[in-house]
């Protein structure tokens, strides 16, 4: 077996609420590892932490390349809850 991606997870809470929320910091997939079931295994277990803990998952795209397809591609396993806007950099 070989590791062909990850994601960064982290507890925090919004500042205008008490309530504690797993959220991610990255997810990578290898772009060789890209057509393989490597994300789907990635969100189940992470889905399954969520369901553990008793909080929800938040994640975000933010990404200058390939938006509209990662965006497709999250919403198949998650509900979307909103969107980034983003100005200079």
């Amino acid at each position: 077996d070989e590791i062909v991606g990850s994601i960064g997870l982290g507890i925090y809470s919004e500042w205008y609420s008490k309530e504690e929320l797993l959220a991610d910091y990255w997810t990578f997939v290898h772009p060789k590892a890209r057509n393989t079931r490597a994300f789907v295994l990635m969100i189940r277990a992470v889905t399954e932490l969520a369901d553990k803990l008793k909080m929800p998952f938040v994640t975000a795209v933010k990404a200058e390349k390939d938006t509209d397809r990662k965006n497709k591609l999250f919403g198949r396993y998650l509900n979307p809850a909103g969107q980034i806007f983003e100005y200079g950099g």
